[in-house]
Parts: C-alpha cells; sequence; structure tokens
C-alpha cells in the first residue's frame, strides 16, 4: 500500500495505516490476490482501499477505489459494503447499508450492482410472526423467533446455528421493532436476513462460511446453503 503510495500523506503519514487486509483467488483461479483497505481513527473504518495481485515475486495493484468499505471475501469474490446515512441518522449509525460484489471477468474486476440492507438491532416479519434481533456478546450472533407455533433459531458467523421448539424455547419478543416489508433485508457485521411474507431465511454473507443459515417460518426451521 505504501509502495503505491494509497493513503500516504507526505511529511504527516508516510506509510500506510492498513485497516482490513484479505486473502483469496481475486484475480481469477489459482491467484494469490489480497484486499486491503486504509484505516482512520473513526467509525467509518476506512477511507480507500485496493486489490492487489502476487506475481513474478512482487505485489501488483489491480484495483484503486477512493472511498472506505467494509470488506468480505465471499469465495473468490469481494463484497464491499458502504454505510448510508439517512435523515436525522446520528454520524456513525448509518440505518442503512449498500453493498455489492466484486467479480473476476478474466481480465479485470468488475463490480456488480449495488443492494441495500438496513441497519436495525430488531425487527418483524412482514406477518408479524417472527422477530430476530442481532446479539453482539458472546460473539455476533443473529436470533430469530415465531411466535405461533414457536420455533427459535440462532446463527453464529460461523453458519452454525441451533434449534428449540416449544413454550419454553422463547423468553424474549418485541412487539414494537419495526416490520421489515417483502423483499426488505437487514444486517449487522457478516450476519444478513432477507423478509419474506411468512419468512425470513437468515445467512452468513462474508468468509467461507457465506450463504450458510436457516429459513424460519410457520413450519419450522430448515438449513439453507
Amino acid at each position: 500500500m505504501t509502495r503505491y503510495r494509497i493513503g500516504v500523506i507526505p511529511r504527516f503519514q508516510p506509510r500506510t495505516p492498513v485497516f482490513q487486509v484479505l486473502c483469496g483467488s481475486f484475480a481469477g483461479p489459482g491467484s494469490r490476490a489480497m484486499v486491503a483497505s486504509v484505516a482512520i481513527p473513526s467509525c467509518g473504518g476506512s477511507v480507500a482501499w485496493a486489490v492487489f495481485r502476487y506475481a513474478a515475486g512482487a505485489w501488483h495493484l489491480v484495483l484503486k477505489q477512493n472511498h472506505g468499505a467494509f470488506l468480505a471475501a465471499v469465495g473468490s469474490d469481494i463484497r464491499e459494503e458502504i454505510g448510508v446515512l439517512a435523515p436525522g441518522d446520528a454520524h456513525c449509525f448509518p440505518s442503512s447499508v449498500k453493498f455489492r460484489l466484486w467479480h473476476w471477468s478474466g481480465n479485470r474486476l468488475r463490480a456488480g450492482a449495488w443492494a441495500k440492507a438496513l441497519s436495525l438491532p430488531s425487527f418483524l416479519s412482514p406477518d408479524h410472526q417472527i422477530w430476530c434481533t442481532f446479539v453482539q456478546s458472546p460473539g455476533a450472533k443473529i436470533f430469530c423467533a415465531h411466535q405461533n407455533p414457536i420455533y427459535v433459531a440462532l446463527l453464529d458467523e460461523s453458519g452454525t446455528f441451533t434449534v428449540c421448539n416449544g413454550t419454553g424455547c422463547l423468553q424474549d419478543w418485541d412487539p414494537h421493532a419495526p416490520a421489515l416489508k417483502v423483499g426488505q433485508a437487514a444486517e449487522q457485521g457478516d450476519l444478513y436476513c432477507l423478509a419474506a411474507q411468512t419468512s425470513f431465511t437468515c445467512t452468513v454473507i462474508g468468509g467461507k462460511p457465506a450463504g450458510k443459515g436457516f429459513r424460519i417460518d410457520g413450519a419450522g426451521v430448515t438449513a439453507v446453503g
């Protein structure tokens, strides 16, 4: 990063402060590549990011983006996420995010279309029968419960989930949480839930377990991915 003068501010910042580094075959099958971002001392995390490929004994610049993002490796693709502040949002607490995947097309990295997800601590399904909440300790998890009949599922960032059925499984419920519309999604970190009318599909969106998770509805909890 420093050699390519990414994030370098002469006299004040002679070396690039690095926020994230992810490795993978981002530059085609069998390639040795990495993506790295420039750190800033604030909630935004980074101010720029770049992709490099290792060839002929050196790292070569493949792509540079002059804006910050939170990055994740999804197989051989790179997932780029940016917070979106709505009117009234506090600076470090965007109410939604936008994200897209970068994929190697054969000669360069190409960006897919932007998609959007809400950034909510808890939420209801469109039919108000399922409540989900993000749990941050110990470790990031997503908890979802179907109200009648009662089904409960808890998913962590490894893609592993546990299921509980019956009256003793449901301890909390927030009837005042916002209800998502069909097709809307909510996410925090590497966890993501997509709403249908009577169900949620919750999955991991970064790293090796990307795509793994569960679907919860009135019939129960089933594995996906």
